[in-house]
């Protein structure tokens, strides 16, 4: 995977292309700047060859500004290109979460939002047993994961 400091910031254009991504998928939707840690990227692309689908990116970086116009949480990893929120046509909130358990190696924050039907990828490293994943069902009510309630 990239290096924790690797960030592309401020692409916007299609001449760039990474994997199946282009970098202003990962953009803003309020001011459109990009920024994207490298580990992220490459986590969404081993999530589309994992479940041989096309990933949908809702929402990756989000200027502060937009993050909390949004009801994002203040310290979000959002704001910092190490998040993203994403959908994969044809598949439940519930089965990406697990393709993204699998690859806890690189992802360690898995939000999976069922009555919203996507799911939240994190790659902030904050060190060892900080793995973390929860789930909204349906009805919105929230759960907690724990590593070892993952299959393989």
């Amino acid at each position: 995977m990239g290096l924790l400091d690797t960030r592309i910031i401020g692409v916007k254009t299609r001449d760039v292309k990474i994997g199946n991504f282009y970098p202003e998928e990962f953009a803003c939707k309020c001011c459109g700047k990009v920024m994207i840690l490298s580990d992220l990227w490459q986590a969404i692309q081993l999530i589309r060859n994992t479940a041989m689908r096309p990933v949908i990116i809702n929402s990756a970086y989000r200027c502060p500004p937009h993050n909390a116009e949004i009801g994002g949480s203040e310290g979000s990893d959002h704001i910092h290109g190490f998040a993203a929120d994403i959908h994969v046509p044809g598949l439940t909130a519930d089965e990406v979460g697990e393709i993204a358990a699998r690859l806890s190696e690189t992802i360690k924050r898995i939000g999976v939002y069922m009555n919203q039907d996507f799911v939240h990828i994190g790659v902030r490293n904050r060190g060892p047993g900080t793995w973390r994943a929860w789930r909204y069902d349906e009805t919105g009510e929230l759960s907690y994961i724990k590593p070892e309630q993952v299959t393989e």
